[in-house]
């Protein structure tokens, strides 16, 4: 469906657009939204690319629905059939399977592709690509892994369905996109993610794996740990049967960061960031155990006024992410000041390296 609007884009009006070649793998609502937004990107009358989009994913009645939905042209379980042709690679699988995904990238890359990594954390990708991805004579690696988290905007931001229907073209619009190369990485792969960020309207934020996981540790570890906690404490509770039977939207949204988690997902979500966390949690179980005592204590208004002062600082962070601003400049840079190179312009559209020359 998406496809044949495309190609008819192309016999109207884009008779010198430039195909790029997207491989999606792991769909959901991230990476659906993805494709729908370059589709959207990409049919517009001035647009100087088009990107065919090729999807994979486990279940093949969500590889229909991407399609269906317009988010992807076509989809093949076979790595090598989505991936061996693709300009640039979409990795939004679960971590857990990322040995065996690496594995089969490594044999499928062409030359020149880059890998944009969105698993929750980054570092772990980054070793795997030095394992896995494919190297010339010098040992220089001919493929190139960049991590990066899309922020969803603030209308989507308490959503919890993750699903392929859930997507939307505008999910990233007018929020931030967290990019974390490995020191590595030539400019030219970072700016194809750059160029990325800016067709969708977002504002990249620079930041190295590291520090991008520290920040990750407690914005998605935890929250997984949490629901962990919660769910251990329902089903192991003698009267876990009445617990479940009314458990209603409010228990449901607070597990649900384990809903599409396996038991070795959790565990690489986690370990590779265990001190991290060990901190985190330490401050968590402190709070609980402050909460605890307000509740034992009998002046009533000290869990009220304790509350009003979190709930405060909620709303302010409400209003700064709905707004998308910020009281600091980190990363607010140009992009090209900040990473150099030409991108997407360098790897598919020649034009654009006229003018970044001038604009240097």
């Amino acid at each position: 469906m998406s496809n044949q609007v495309s190609n008819t884009a192309l016999r109207q009006h884009k008779k010198d657009a430039m195909q790029v070649k997207v491989a999606l793998l792991g769909l959901n609502r991230v990476t659906a939204s993805l494709g729908l937004a370059l589709h959207e990107y990409g049919n517009r009358p001035n647009s100087p690319i088009i990107f065919t989009i090729l999807g994979r994913d486990n279940d093949n009645d969500v590889m229909r629905l991407a399609q269906q939905s317009g988010a992807i042209d076509n989809f093949n379980k076979n790595y090598a059939q989505v991936v061996g042709d693709a300009d640039m690679i979409f990795l939004n699988t679960p971590m857990g399977q990322h040995d065996e995904v690496f594995e089969h990238l490594g044999k499928s890359l062409k030359p020149g592709a880059v890998v944009i990594d969105l698993s929750p954390l980054k570092q772990p990708g980054v070793s795997l690509a030095k394992r896995f991805f494919p190297k010339d004579m010098h040992d220089k690696p001919t493929a190139y892994l960049v991590g990066a988290t899309p922020l969803v905007g603030y209308d989507a931001l308490y959503s919890v369905d993750n699903s392929v229907s859930a997507a939307k073209e505008f999910l990233f619009r007018n929020s931030d996109i967290l990019i974390a190369p490995d020191a590595s990485v030539p400019g030219e792969a970072v700016k194809v993610v750059t160029d990325i960020a800016d067709f969708l309207n977002m504002t990249p934020r620079f930041m190295d794996p590291a520090e991008h996981d520290a920040l990750t540790g407690i914005t998605e570890g935890m929250p997984a740990l949490m629901a962990l906690a919660l769910m251990s404490v329902i089903v192991r509770s003698p009267s876990k049967s009445d617990f479940l039977r009314a458990a209603n939207f409010s228990f449901g949204g607070a597990v649900h960061p384990l809903h599409d988690l396996t038991a070795q997902d959790l565990a690489m979500m986690t370990q590779p960031n265990r001190a991290s966390l060990r901190q985190h949690l330490d401050q968590v179980l402190a709070t609980l155990e402050n909460i605890k005592q307000m509740l034992v204590d009998s002046d009533d208004m000290i869990l009220p006024t304790y509350a009003s002062g979190i709930l405060d600082g909620m709303g302010e962070w409400e209003v700064r992410r709905e707004k998308n601003h910020w009281d600091y400049d980190t990363g607010s840079a140009d992009v090209r000041t900040v990473q150099p190179g030409f991108g997407i312009g360098q790897m598919f559209v020649p034009k654009f390296r006229r003018k970044d020359k001038e604009e240097d």
